[in-house]
């Protein structure tokens, strides 16, 4: 998903077709927001998007995994899911709220999850929690079911 298209129709639209704010109009908060959206950019994506390529698409195309790279990717989504651990700590999102920096998480953790590869949100109480907080927002699960994403593996 494009940032800079989300933010637009998120500037364009938030408040106009529901009362969900995913990007401050307080200084502070909505820093706090683009803080995580450059963690999730320059911490989360890389690793997961190795992790993926591997047990989703090389998988796919029948090929032999590495894994050497499946436990080098495994590793630092670790390290970001454990830092999100603590951060989660009293909070269902990164920075308290709903924000986009949460929602852009989604798409690609659902693939890692629906790939066998669960285990590394699950084992963490925090972000377990705060998977199922976004992960089980109605818009989502519509988009799940109307895109037919349940099966994908």
């Amino acid at each position: 998903m494009s940032r800079a298209i989300a933010r637009y129709l998120i500037s364009k639209y938030q408040r106009t077709i529901t009362s969900t704010v995913l990007i401050p109009s307080d200084v502070q908060k909505a820093a706090l927001v683009e803080q995580f959206i450059s963690v999730e950019t320059s911490y989360y994506i890389e690793p997961l998007i190795k992790l993926l390529t591997q047990v989703m698409v090389i998988n796919r195309q029948g090929k032999e995994l590495d894994p050497k790279l499946v436990n080098e990717a495994r590793e630092e989504v670790e390290k970001v899911l454990n830092v999100y651990d603590k951060l989660l700590e009293g909070k269902d999102y990164l920075t308290g709220e709903i924000p986009l920096a949460d929602l852009l998480h989604i798409h690609l953790t659902f693939y890692a999850i629906n790939a066998g590869e669960g285990d590394l949100w699950n084992k963490r109480s925090n972000v377990s929690r705060w998977w199922e907080n976004i992960s089980e927002r109605e818009i989502w699960k519509n988009i799940v079911t109307e895109h037919k994403l349940e099966n994908i593996k």
